[in-house]
């Protein structure tokens, strides 16, 4: 419920309505707004006597005065002072309240809160001159002997303050107490106040000044002056303030009774140049202890070293380094309650700026720097105070930048927002967090945002100070502006509510919302006091527990949109990304984003011999994206990966980037074609720049190193429909065309995207290799997310030229009725190198093996083999049936069925083969049942070159490559009778067997031989390059 709802409830108690009233009272005059609303909420409270101090009729009086209505003011007041008559708050505000009456009235309730004390009484300096600060004096107080023990050293920094330098100095040379030196530090002022200054100095032997050559600051003028200090006892005073003049021999007496106090203090009440009193904001009481006033013993120096050279706050600072350190009763107070300084105040005073503002011993800057204060005085308690320390020549502890009078560093590498206070409910978490990134990270910065919904605002905590002191952890305050790379946000009740006086952050690369399980759908938008350029990511606080998590985010490599577009195993599976990624992504090679390769970084970063060290007990060489944030940047490893090629650059010819789409750790028909194309390529005496979406093959990849001048691995995907291509991979492939000054993007397959992209906007010509047939692929148009027919028009609009691998994909590329001839086409079938397939004919000794060599995909015919074999082992039992390829979910089922007696025993699976040729090496038949069209058939040309006839379906490009009854059979798709008859007619006939073989090994050398690609690719190219 709001302070208005609760005030207007009049169901609630009488104190929460008052304390409501107190607070909306306090909340608008601090605003200077509506001063007759803010009259009316004070009298409220006071009329429930809730709070029961003395603050709401102190707000409402002022109030009144503010508005002009001193009757009503003074009404109010008389009663209070019925009440409580000795009250000096109470005398200073009926004072106060007489600005409309005569000044000696005025000064007669002034002096009545002195001289009830025991103090001398005010008078007017000049009788024809209104009442002021610099006008009041005391002329009937005898000043004690100057000869009087001990010396007292009043340190007097002066800055511009030509209009209260005069009065000050005055106050402080008529001091009863006479035994002083005032040593006045002139900070470069430029506006007469040193001029003053030196006025009384020729005028008083006393005044000793001192001036600086440049502007430092108030406490580096106190500590020039404390260096130069030679009374026992040391006390400053402000060059805007005026003391009484018992002030001094008050606190000098206060510590001549006591002996074990190390310092006294006195009390101060904040006043106009025209004596009207007031506090700076809303509060029980007006005259407040004055840490200004501290008068300490001059050894204490020695033991705890200077005031700390900030800009505001090292007043209180010193005055609880004295508390931390001699225990709470080394502070003697004098004249409790009782003002014997008028602090005067200006808007330009360091107390009343926006960032140095008292209010912000609450909230912000003050607040901040008391607490770290605080936990360097514990650590002094029990060790001692360095000498560094105590000269402040090194910092002691972390304060805020603004506090150092420098600008603050406004680019942090990144900033964290939470509760950092010790009972908030992920405590433990924000420590580990703050503990990890501060290894990490460049420049690190921390907000505290304190749950306000709790019932106290925690301070932070002790574990996260001594980090700040420990590990250079900036402090970000209300109202500072500051920039990060990457933002870190705890979230928690508090953090949509309105904050006063907010920081501006601004997060270029990518703010992280960290939040509780579950990751919410309906995600609330950041508090307007952020804003991000960069990506807003939202995390589950659970999933990131691990000290690589922290990592990973610090990099902002992690981009988890796109990780799973990438991956679309995941995406189908459902699983939460950044888990994903921590648990198993990290050690499978997987790409954190497209700034990353993961599987680069190793083959280039993390080869053997490297020396990487274990990172938080994780071995970082198992982990690329770890290493690379705490070894790798540092030393300036590249995020993705360029590797040298062995082909020198040729000079003045055609550069050609080649895009491959696999790199798998087996190698299939994409990879292996990937390799001709880069042969012929050279052939073409062409400079060849290699593009991989990443390196699983150190084999493969050696291969291409070795036909290339170039490779550069970049985490990649493929085009899927209705999705944006990824900017920033359109951009690596932008750089990578123009750093090598490209002059042809060869796309050796029709799934990718962002190469074409790129090259369209560099207006340079894209040429893709077709090796697919969408519409015989309904596996592959689901993965694209489109039919066979948009596939085929979007290579049309963004293609400059095409090459089809067989004559059923030409067809395919042309479609059955639209012209385009506007588009090149051309046919370059794949090939075979004869001589690296020159293989004996098996033995039949041992038996007859029939092959079926693929990726044991359903879709590879797998089930039609397995029927093939079923008739086999009655037609033939002495054939065993191959099923060469990978372990996938499809042989793992017909596995258990073999092992119920469902699948024959004749079939046989061997496993993956490295090679084609260990494929081969036992096949004395090779079949191919797919049930799509292979738009060539790789695997069928490769069988006939080592001489072992084919039997297969009549199917998509396969009847390219073999000749009917010759080199092999052709079969009617689905007919797998007649496929196990003619392998038992090779079974039976071994002269016929042979014959086929040799035949398709001639076939395969004559029509399929790297001149043929080398020409068939030269002429496709020719009008491009």
């Amino acid at each position: 419920m709001g302070l208005e709802a609760l005030l207007a409830d009049e169901r609630a108690r009488a104190d929460e309505r008052g304390y409501a009233a107190w607070a909306l009272a306090g909340w608008l005059a601090f605003l200077g707004m509506d001063w007759h609303r803010v009259a009316k909420l004070a009298d409220q409270a006071r009329a429930a006597a809730f709070p029961a101090h003395l603050g709401p009729v102190l707000l409402e009086s002022s109030s009144l005065q503010r508005e002009r209505r001193f009757f009503e003011a003074r009404r109010v007041l008389r009663l209070a002072i019925n009440e409580q008559p000795n009250a000096v708050d109470l005398q200073l505000a009926y004072a106060n309240a007489w600005l409309d009456g005569p000044d000696l009235r005025r000064l007669a309730w002034i002096n009545r809160a002195l001289s009830g004390r025991g103090l001398a009484a005010l008078e007017l300096k000049d009788s024809t001159r209104p009442l002021s600060l610099d006008n009041i004096v005391v002329s009937d107080l005898r000043q004690l002997d100057a000869g009087a023990t001990p010396k007292v050293s009043v340190i007097v920094p002066l800055f511009n303050t030509r209009a209260t330098v005069t009065s000050a100095l005055d106050s402080v040379l008529r001091q009863t107490w006479g035994n002083i030196e005032v040593l006045v530090v002139d900070d470069c002022s430029s506006d007469g106040s040193f001029e003053l200054a030196r006025a009384i100095a020729d005028r008083d032997e006393r005044v000793v000044l001192l001036r600086h050559a440049t502007n430092c600051g108030t406490y580096a003028a106190r500590n020039t002056g404390l260096a130069r200090a030679t009374g026992e006892l040391v006390t400053a005073h402000d060059a805007d303030d005026w003391s009484h003049p018992q002030k001094l021999a008050l606190q000098v007496q206060a510590l001549l009774e006591a002996p074990a106090c190390q310092a006294s203090v006195s009390y101060g009440v904040h006043c106009s140049s025209l004596l009207v009193f007031s506090s700076w904001r809303p509060q029980a009481t007006w005259v407040h202890c004055n840490p200004s006033s501290l008068m300490f013993r001059r050894h204490l120096v020695d033991t705890l070293g200077y005031w700390d050279s900030v800009s505001v706050g090292a007043d209180a600072e010193f005055y609880y380094r004295i508390l931390g350190t001699y225990g709470d009763k080394a502070i003697k107070e004098v004249l409790l309650g009782v003002p014997l300084a008028f602090t005067g105040h200006c808007l330009d005073s360091l107390t009343q700026r926006s960032s140095t503002h008292l209010r912000s011993l609450y909230y912000g800057l003050r607040r901040e720097y008391l607490e770290s204060a605080d936990d360097w005085h514990k650590q002094i308690r029990h060790e001692g105070c360095s000498p560094e320390s105590a000269t402040f020549s090194g910092r002691p502890f972390p304060v805020p930048a603004a506090m150092l009078r420098k600008l603050p560093d406004e680019m942090v590498a990144c900033l964290i927002v939470a509760d950092f206070s010790a009972d908030f409910s992920q405590a433990d978490h924000v420590e580990s967090c703050l503990r990890h990134m501060s290894e990490l990270t460049g420049p690190l910065a921390m907000f505290h945002l304190p749950d306000v919904t709790r019932p106290a605002l925690g301070r932070v905590s002790g574990t996260v100070r001594t980090l700040m002191r420990d590990r250079g952890v900036l402090a970000v305050l209300p109202g500072q502006r500051v920039r990060c790379s990457c933002l870190l946000i705890w979230t928690h009740s508090g953090l949509t509510l309105p904050l006063d006086d907010p920081p501006a952050i601004e997060a270029l690369d990518q703010a992280v919302v960290l939040v509780g399980q579950p990751v919410p759908q309906n995600r609330t938008s950041l508090p307007g006091w952020i804003c991000t350029t960069g990506k807003v990511r939202w995390y589950d606080q659970e999933a990131i527990r691990a000290s690589v998590g922290w990592a990973v985010l610090q990099s902002a490599l992690f981009d988890p949109d796109w990780y799973l577009r990438r991956y679309p195993d995941l995406m189908e599976a459902g699983v939460e990304p950044l888990r994903h990624f921590l648990a198993h992504g990290l050690r499978e090679n997987r790409d954190p984003g497209p700034d990353f390769t993961s599987s680069g970084y190793r083959a280039s970063c993390l080869g053997l011999g490297a020396q990487v060290p274990p990172y938080e007990g994780v071995a970082t060489a198992e982990s690329p994206l770890v290493d690379y944030v705490v070894r790798g940047k540092g030393l300036g490893f590249a995020p993705l990966s360029v590797f040298e090629g062995a082909m020198l650059t040729r000079a003045n010819r055609p550069t050609v980037l080649l895009c491959g789409h696999l790199a798998g750790p087996k190698l299939f028909g994409a990879e292996l074609s990937l390799l001709d194309v880069l042969g012929a390529l050279n052939q073409l005496r062409f400079n060849v720049v290699v593009a991989l979406p990443g390196v699983h093959h150190s084999a493969y990849f050696a291969e291409i190193r070795r036909r290339a001048t170039r490779i550069t691995v970049l985490p990649y995907g493929w085009w899927k429909n209705g999705f944006v291509p990824c900017q920033q991979t359109v951009e690596h492939f932008r750089k990578l065309m123009q750093a090598h000054k490209v002059d042809l993007v060869y796309v050796n397959t029709l799934v990718l995207d962002e190469p074409m992209v790129a090259a369209s906007t560099l207006q340079l010509p894209v040429v893709v290799h077709v090796r697919e047939l969408p519409g015989s692929d309904p596996m592959l148009c689901r993965v694209l997310g489109a039919s066979a027919e948009q596939i085929r028009q979007r290579l049309l609009t963004h293609a400059d030229g095409l090459i089809a691998n067989s004559r059923r994909v030409l067809r395919y590329l042309q479609g059955e009725s639209e012209d385009t001839a506007r588009l090149p086409m051309h046919v370059v079938p794949n090939i075979v190198h004869c001589s690296r397939f020159d293989l004996p004919f098996p033995a039949q000794n041992d038996g007859f093996n029939v092959a079926m060599i693929s990726s044991n995909e359903a879709k590879k015919g797998v089930a039609d083999f397995v029927e093939v074999a079923r008739q086999l082992a009655t037609l033939a039992p002495g054939i065993r049936c191959l099923l060469i390829g990978p372990e996938t979910p499809v042989i793992a089922a017909l596995r258990a069925q073999q092992r119920e007696g469902v699948v024959r025993d004749n079939v046989v699976f061997p496993g993956y083969a490295a090679t084609a040729q260990a494929a081969l090496a036992e096949a004395h038949v090779v079949v191919s049942l797919s049930s799509v069209e292979e738009s060539f058939g790789r695997t069928v040309l490769e069988a006939m070159a080592a001489r072992r006839p084919v039997v297969c379906y009549n199917r998509g490009a396969l009847s390219e490559l073999v000749v009917e009854g010759e080199t092999g059979f052709l079969v009617p798709p689905g007919d797998v009778t007649t496929v196990a008859a003619r392998v038992q007619l090779l079974f039976q006939d071994q002269q016929l067997w042979r014959r086929m073989g040799e035949a398709a090994r001639t076939h395969a050398a004559r029509n399929y031989d790297a001149a043929a690609l080398k020409a068939a690719l030269g002429g496709a190219l020719a009008r491009f390059l």
